[in-house]
């Protein structure tokens, strides 16, 4: 669900939930998006997101995760930083991971607006 604020400005609200056995997984998070041109060619992207995992029938936040991209026609570059938060009280020093990513959108007809938009 987008919600769109003007021709430029939009927020995307998502949660991806998955579970397989005991165990499972909950990401929400949220994206901003702010278009340049008229023709909404190019943009950039921040967001704000968060993983929860289940084990022994309790869930506990293991990361905070930072994002950033660049969109510029039908490629968007990505990068994501997170920050490990579940043993920051057992350890001196918290697990942090640095993901990059490049995507390549295709033209597609939806009018109904009934798949997401990612």
């Amino acid at each position: 669900m987008v919600h769109r604020y003007d021709a430029f400005n939009e927020i995307s609200p998502r949660v991806l939930i998955q579970f397989q056995g005991p165990h499972g997984i909950i990401l929400p998070g949220i994206s901003y998006r702010k278009a340049f041109l008229h023709n909404n060619q190019s943009a950039v992207h921040f967001g704000l997101s968060t993983r929860m995992v289940r084990s022994n029938q309790s869930f506990s936040f293991t990361d905070i995760g930072l994002q950033t991209g660049v969109e510029w026609q039908n490629f968007l570059l990505g990068i994501q930083y997170d920050v490990g938060i579940r043993d920051a009280s057992r350890y001196s020093s918290t697990s942090h991971s640095f993901e990059i990513s490049l995507r390549l959108m295709g033209a597609y007809d939806n009018e109904f607006q009934f798949a997401p938009k990612f």
